[in-house]
């Protein structure tokens, strides 16, 4: 196998010797040379959510925002399903060095949202100012200090061969 996809072990398996294990088996699987694209969830998407949805005031939510800020053991006691199940949330540096104690080589971060997806009212912004939503990604895309803005991040790494 070339490419392998983890979109959900990394996030879903909340215990590091469960994703420790289904990096592993990736690792087994792959041919030399080949790669692991893994989704993960960015430390502080409970936040960017708590404070566009207005969550930010319900202190059932303030409990697992600090929480995740603090480890990111994201862990939602109530019962509200806007509040996501329990996960990890990670830091790039932290799924780094996880894909690495895995033997995968070269782990890249790739955010999967800009900023945009913040925007109070974008179906009215791709509307009236669609020129703005291709120019803006285009303009941020490399913006390294931005990607903390996106939820979601793709990790790759490589198995050396």
């Amino acid at each position: 196998m070339d490419i392998l996809l983890l979109f959900g072990p990394i996030y879903h398996l909340y215990e590091f010797d469960d994703r420790a294990l289904a990096l592993k088996e990736a690792h087994r699987v792959l041919r030399k040379g080949g790669k692991i694209l893994g989704a993960f969830i960015h430390r502080y998407a409970s936040l960017f959510d708590g404070m566009i949805d207005g969550w930010i005031s319900d202190q059932n939510f303030i409990h697992i925002l600090l929480a995740d800020l603090e480890d990111g053991q994201h862990r939602n006691m109530t019962d509200n399903p806007f509040y996501f199940t329990s996960t990890e949330f990670h830091l790039p540096e932290e799924i780094h060095e996880e894909v690495r104690g895995a033997v995968f080589l070269n782990p890249i971060t790739i955010p999967v949202e800009g900023p945009l997806w913040m925007a109070k009212d974008f179906p009215e912004l791709w509307k009236n100012q669609k020129d703005l939503v291709f120019e803006l990604p285009q303009q941020l895309e490399g913006e390294k200090p931005l990607w903390s803005s996106s939820p979601h991040l793709i990790i790759s790494g490589t198995k050396p061969g």
